[in-house]
């Protein structure tokens, strides 16, 4: 019964201070909070995943965790969570988490991209596959998660000054609050203007 009166009670002074206020609801900003990770292998596919879903805090602050764990807790964001993550880029998320937030014991790096075995040069890039592991994860079919006012069609592209493919590498070289910042060693300069040529192509 304590509890029932208490509760009560509570309930009262809260609907007498919204009363006073006129019913008004109020709304805050809250500040965009950026966290780095270690530069390394496999650091651009680990943003652009789990960033997606939540605070990179998580990572940056969790006890350090064996190759095993890491790979453990991987699987378990995409398995319980249902975190859209290929299986390729779940093996570079778990290593590059290994190497850097681990207990310290190695674990072999993410494999080099494919290369042309007719020509011994890395094969041709592919805007779309490079626009799926580094952006789709928050412009999945050209929106924008975080900022909706921005997404990637022609016509907020246009209306926020981005009209070719050097303003959209510009972008992703130095972006604005929310998005990580890919330099030319996270993302080449080649792979970057292929996803940019995508970008004007693909979402009208």
């Amino acid at each position: 019964m304590k509890k029932l009166a208490v509760l009560a009670i509570l309930m009262a002074a809260a609907a007498s201070a919204y009363a006073k206020e006129g019913g008004s609801v109020r709304s805050i900003v809250l500040p965009v909070v950026e966290t780095s990770l270690a530069d390394d292998e496999g650091k651009v596919v680990t943003v652009s995943n789990c960033s997606a879903c939540h605070s990179l805090d998580y990572i940056a602050t969790q006890p350090k965790l064996s190759p095993d764990a890491w790979a453990g807790t991987v699987e378990k964001m995409r398995k319980v969570y249902g975190a859209d993550i290929s299986g390729a880029d779940a093996g570079a998320i778990a290593s590059y988490l290994a190497r850097n937030y681990g207990t310290g014991k190695k674990v072999a790096a993410a494999a080099e991209p494919p290369k042309d075995p007719a020509a011994g040069t890395p094969a041709m890039i592919s805007g779309e596959a490079s626009f799926r592991k580094y952006c789709n994860a928050c412009h999945a079919g050209g929106g924008n998660i975080i900022r909706p006012g921005k997404s990637l069609h022609r016509k907020d592209l246009e209306t926020n000054g981005v009209r070719t493919t050097d303003d959209i590498v510009r972008l992703i070289r130095n972006p604005g609050p929310g998005m990580p910042k890919y330099d030319g060693k996270s993302i080449p300069e080649a792979e970057a203007r292929a996803i940019a040529a995508y970008v004007l192509d693909t979402f009208k």
